[in-house]
């Protein structure tokens, strides 16, 4: 069965997955979310590819320096939010098939896409689906308001006590994880999941507290030029049950996008963190919205 492997984008090492499909089929690109460790999309991925009956080339890549077990430095000692543009950007250009290749992202990876979408062309990109974004006034969504100073002005004892439970002997780490982070996921997909989150270490965490932090206090407004252009492909989903969202986010965007594009306020009380619960059913979901024409 394949498992993700290490490549090098603009000279660092990345995790990656990616499932080759038939050249005429296209592709799809996923973007994680944060921590955007690639070993949690896997499930996501692998059911993509069996619904287009593995004709589909679906990949996604993690984000530079979250990747458990891969030790890279940064020019300030961590990656930002440009950096992982440039990463998932080069990873487009370098792994992914000419042609449209549609741009699937979930939480921060929505902004990302939209990152990235200001300077691709329209004759590179097929459909865009927003998954559970998080890609406006993140600090003014009750996460934001809970979580943000644990990423910021208590970084310090945050990451002290990660790091704490990272060294922690592997029988009482790996319970603890599992109960912690992976009791809703299927007994099938847990393995992979534990392993990236038990082969996790100090500078993955401060990578992923670094760009949490930055995520809550620079995720503001959105670009309406962008929107404009892009938002006849843009399917965007929205969590009523998610603590990264708020309630006039969804009819907002409805209103920006004027009937160009597609809002959809997701009525099963799914997860923010779909991937340790509902891979199976944002997956088919996802693929209704690429082959519905």
């Amino acid at each position: 069965m394949r498992l993700p492997e290490t490549i090098h984008l603009n000279g660092a090492p990345v995790r990656h997955f990616r499932l080759p499909g038939a050249p005429a089929a296209g592709a799809a690109l996923v973007v994680p979310g944060s921590p955007g460790m690639v070993s949690f999309y896997v499930p996501f991925l692998r059911r993509l590819h069996q619904r287009s009956d593995q004709a589909l080339t679906v990949a996604a890549a993690s984000h530079v320096g979250h990747s458990p077990g891969v030790r890279c430095d940064g020019e300030r000692g961590w990656f930002n939010l440009d950096d992982q543009v440039k990463n998932h950007r080069r990873y487009l250009d370098e792994q992914m098939p000419d042609g449209p290749v549609h741009l699937i992202g979930h939480s921060i990876g929505c902004h990302l896409i939209l990152r990235m979408l200001e300077e691709l062309p329209l004759e590179r990109v097929g459909r865009i689906i927003l998954l559970f974004p998080t890609i406006e006034r993140m600090a003014d969504t009750p996460n934001g308001r809970t979580l943000g100073p644990l990423f910021g002005r208590f970084r310090r004892l945050t990451l002290a006590g990660l790091t704490r439970v990272a060294r922690l002997p592997p029988l009482l780490r790996a319970p603890l994880l599992r109960a912690r982070y992976l009791r809703p996921t299927p007994p099938v997909e847990r393995p992979l999941m534990l392993r990236a989150l038990m082969n996790i270490d100090e500078r993955s965490l401060v990578n992923i507290l670094h760009m949490a932090d930055e995520e809550v206090r620079t995720v503001g407004e959105i670009s309406q030029p962008l929107l404009r252009r892009w938002s006849p492909r843009m399917t965007l989903l929205y969590g009523q049950n998610d603590a990264w969202n708020r309630p006039d986010f969804a009819p907002e965007m409805r209103a920006r996008l004027d009937g160009r594009g597609e809002v959809i306020e997701d009525a099963a009380g799914i997860s923010h963190a779909f991937v340790l619960d509902a891979a199976t059913e944002i997956a088919d979901f996802t693929y209704t919205r690429l082959t519905d024409g």
